[in-house]
Order: C-alpha cells, then structure tokens, then sequence
C-alpha cells in the first residue's frame, strides 16, 4: 500500500501500528474478519486476563455477558468488568444497535489530523473519525461526536458508515492508548445509498481547467455552499486507489471530508475516471452540517498525468447524522500503540 498527500491539512500524527483491545463482551462471530488471527491478550494463573484497564468516564456500557474478544472467533469467557486495552498486532471496533452487536479486529495505518478532527484509518479503507483536534498533549477525555466507516470487504455492513453524538469520550492514556466510548450510535449505511437530493458537488484543485480555485461547492436540495480545501491525500494498492479531500481551512474538528475510490490508478494525459462509493461529510458550520452525502451514477474525477485536478458528484443522495433523531446504539475503539 502506497500513501501519497498533496494538502496542508493532512499530518500524519502516528505511524507506528495500532495493536489489540480486549472487550468484556460476547462478541458476534460473525463480524470478526476472516484473515485476523491469534488472541489477544494474556492469561495469568488465576485465569484472569492482564492488561491495561480503560475507565469509563461516564460513555457507553460495553458490558453484558463476559468473554475475552479473540481475532477470528467468539471469544472465551475468561473476564468480566469493563473493556480494556492490551497489547497485540490489531485494534477493536465494537458496534451495537437495538441489541445486535458486531465485533471486528483490524490492522491499523495510524493516525492523522483531518479538517472533521482526528482521524484513526483502519487497514483496507476504513476508519473512525473523532471531531476533536489531533493535537499531542490534548486535554483527554474529551467529548465530541464522530463518525466510523467500516471498510468496503467487511463482513458485516461493508462500507457502512456510521455516526455516533457530542456525549461519546475520547480517551488518550500517554502517547498510547486510544479509546472512543461511543454513545448515541447509529447506522447510516454505505454509499451509495440513502434519500435522492437534487444537486451536485464541484472540487477545484487550483488547476486552470476548473477556475484555478481550491475550492468545493455544493448544491443540496434548496441549500447552497462554498469552502476552501487545500489539497487531498491518496492511498494506493494495485487494484485501488482511494481519496480524500478536506473540507475547511483549519485542523479545528468542524470541518468535513469528501472521498472516492477508483477502480485504476490515473496515468498519462488527462482522464475522467468514474468514481467508486463517494461521500462527503458536510462542515459544521454549513447547512445540514455532520450530515453525510453521497454521489451516484455519473460521478467522476478528472486527472492530468496522474495528478487528481478536480471532482463533481451527481446524482445526490443523502445517508443522514446523528441529528436525525435515529442514534440508539453505543460502541466502542481500543487501540494501544505501546504494545
């Protein structure tokens, strides 16, 4: 995997790998992904399971019937109490809603400051995006709300997003331990997907071909907006690449986020390439901000010699936010860097 960043937004914070969390909690099997593998954490001879406790300041519950989660399976009931982080080669994501509960270990690419905040990219196109500034020394706890994309081959809701309210914690412990109590947690699905809006979204990307500006502007039903961004950041394997664009001026936690994937890399000459589960996380401060939209058949990118230059989403559907009234679940994310 190839990362290349063309922004002066996009810092990479933490680059050392996320490893394993251990939580107190049946764990679906079925949401487990197919190549984790090994157990995390280790038994003492009392059969209990050391690690570092995470504590709770005042976020969602984890907690019901106890089991160590293992990678690849259900995990054995060897403890109780609350979540906890240890050290091993994954992260923890664990998402319930209306009592069902998904579990799923992933390898972790780091940790970056984005326009919505901070933003922890899961291996193979995911991630949890937390509004508050990633900055090192950050007062922690602190309360924000968020968002969490799981990644396109995940075994349950590929590609889903989701979005969880202002009281959820996030939780720094030294320079290592990271925990996201999420509460008021709710699944907006995939892109596409979602209510048709009529509109449309333009990204210039200062070429002369668009206007020479570094801009975004939306149309969102009867709503009407411009931000500046300042550039984008890829990732690239042999069969994909994925973008993201920010949306905003400042590393604030306010900002948004507008991203795709393409089948191919771009190569020479200029291209229009058409665009694979486009989204966009709307500012804050513009209409409908924290809402999520997506774009549709038709949207494309244009390319010059390899360089992206500018973006247009069509047909505009909208997946929704936390604001819509409809967040009943929790979660939680564990990821300890010291390990």
């Amino acid at each position: 995997m190839t990362r290349a960043t063309h922004s002066l937004l996009l810092g990479l914070l933490l680059t050392t790998p996320l490893v394993a969390c251990v939580f107190s909690k049946q764990l679906d099997p079925d949401g487990i992904a197919d190549d984790s593998s090994g157990a995390t954490g280790s038994t003492g001879d009392d059969g209990e399971m050391s690690g570092t406790t995470v504590g709770s300041s005042g976020g969602a519950s984890i907690s019901s019937t106890s089991a160590t989660a293992t990678a690849g399976s259900a995990g054995e009931d060897t403890t109780g109490g609350e979540a906890f982080c240890d050290p091993g080669p994954l992260a923890t994501l664990v998402l319930e809603i209306d009592d069902v509960q998904s579990a799923v270990q992933y390898e972790a690419d780091g940790i970056q400051g984005s326009a919505i905040g901070t933003e922890i990219e899961l291996h193979d196109g995911g991630g949890v995006y937390v509004r508050a500034p990633a900055t090192e020394g950050a007062p922690s706890p602190v309360q924000a709300a968020g968002y969490v994309r799981l990644p396109p081959d995940a075994l349950s809701d590929p590609g889903s997003w989701f979005c969880f309210d202002e009281t959820s914690t996030y939780t720094t412990d030294g320079e290592d331990i990271h925990t996201v109590e999420m509460n008021g947690l709710a699944k907006l699905g995939p892109c596409p997907g979602g209510v048709p809006v009529e509109g449309s979204i333009t990204v210039c990307l200062g070429d002369p071909s668009c206007g020479g500006t570094w801009a975004l502007d939306a149309t969102l039903g009867a709503d009407a907006f411009s931000e500046v961004t300042e550039g984008y950041g890829y990732e690239s394997s042999a069969d994909v690449h994925a973008y993201a664009i920010e949306v905003g001026g400042v590393v604030s936690g306010t900002g948004g986020q507008l991203g795709f994937r393409v089948a191919e890399g771009p190569g020479d000459g200029t291209q229009l390439l058409p665009l694979e589960a486009p989204y966009l996380v709307v500012p804050l401060d513009q209409p409908d901000g924290g809402a999520i939209y997506c774009g549709g058949a038709g949207s494309s990118m244009t390319a010059v010699d390899g360089e992206l230059v500018s973006v247009e989403f069509v047909d505009l559907t909208r997946l929704g936010s936390c604001a819509d009234g409809e967040a009943t679940g929790h979660g939680m994310f564990c990821s300890n860097l010291g390990g």
